[in-house]
């Protein structure tokens, strides 16, 4: 990251302090989900120790007290999708739509494993063998294998599809490489580079490539590195060309897979300049100056993840240090 002057460091850390206050002081008015997103994350971030008592203060609800209990818990997974306001919380939804249609068990697997993750990673509770239990090992594969060969789903599907091929490598493939890598950054021509949507979910593709090798903040990235570089490039070149036409949520995740990656961006200070414009009244970050914004996200609940982000962004992550 390229340095600020003391007195931009002070204000950029005002600002950081601000808005992690914010998001502990309404902790309470999260739904589950922008709790366990949030608390998670400085968790494994940085340690944070209030991070960490929330998590502990949250076990009883996330993680049943029994392995029956928490089969029944993934089995559920099916009744929220039903009542799930997609509309609400998935960008780009209408694009998207098609691919959820013809993959139907894909949010299934999707939520499950991020379920199955949070037990594993932050409660230390193994219930991975509870995924089969839900959908057939044999269903589950085959599902991943197809979805896999299929470019124009993993293109549009973006997030959807590198969650689930990372989150299966890390938690179930003993090392074997679900993901091909080379397939995935030869998407990119396939982007239309003069619409906003499509930048958006490029960048969410790369991005969640690098969050996924880490499985997720739970752990240094061990392979691959120089494919990451090389994506961390690419999207260092789309601000730079189309800084105006990419939301705040996407200039923070950039900034979170470069300390992550060690990858050195003159854009910091950029980003951080539009970071500090954007707080609002009540201490929290909004989209003000861009051109990709969604006037859904711009809540207190649904500017978590870019509040998130943007504290993370500030330091290095525990897991990079070997501690």
């Amino acid at each position: 990251m390229q340095p600020h002057d003391i007195s931009k460091q002070d204000l950029m850390q005002n600002t950081t302090d601000k808005v992690r206050k914010t998001y502990f002081d309404r902790f309470d008015e999260m739904e589950l989900e922008y709790q366990l997103h949030f608390a998670s994350r400085l968790s494994a971030w940085n340690g944070d120790q209030a991070a960490k008592q929330k998590l502990a203060d949250l076990e009883h609800i996330v993680v049943p007290s029994s392995h029956d209990e928490r089969i029944k818990n993934l089995e559920d997974v099916r009744l929220e999708l039903a009542a799930k306001d997609f509309e609400r919380d998935v960008n780009n939804y209408q694009a998207r739509k098609p691919f959820f249609e013809k993959y139907p068990d894909l949010l299934l697997v999707h939520n499950a494993l991020f379920r199955i993750r949070h037990w594993y990673c932050i409660y230390g509770i193994d219930e991975r063998e509870g995924l089969f239990e839900v959908l057939p090992k044999q269903q589950v594969e085959a599902m991943i294998t197809e979805l896999s060969g299929d470019k124009e789903a993993v293109r549009v599907l973006s997030t959807y599809a590198i969650n689930v091929f990372y989150l299966y490598e890390k938690l179930y493939a003993d090392d074997k490489d679900v993901i091909d890598i080379d397939k995935i950054l030869g998407l990119k021509e396939s982007y239309d580079h003069s619409d906003k949507k499509d930048l958006q979910m490029l960048i969410y593709l790369y991005a969640h490539c690098i969050l996924g090798e880490t499985l997720f903040y739970a752990q240094p990235v061990q392979k691959r590195l120089g494919a990451y570089l090389e994506m961390l490039k690419q999207i260092e070149t789309i601000l730079e060309r189309n800084y105006d036409d990419v939301n705040l949520d996407n200039k923070f995740e950039f900034l979170v897979c470069a300390r992550i990656c060690d990858y050195q961006t003159k854009l910091a200070s950029k980003i951080y300049d539009e970071a500090e414009r954007s707080l609002n009244d009540e201490g929290f970050i909004v989209d003000k100056f861009n051109q990709n914004s969604s006037p859904a996200k711009q809540t207190f609940l649904m500017s978590e993840h870019r509040n998130v982000l943007f504290i993370m962004s500030h330091t290095e992550p525990l897991f990079n240090k070997g501690d």
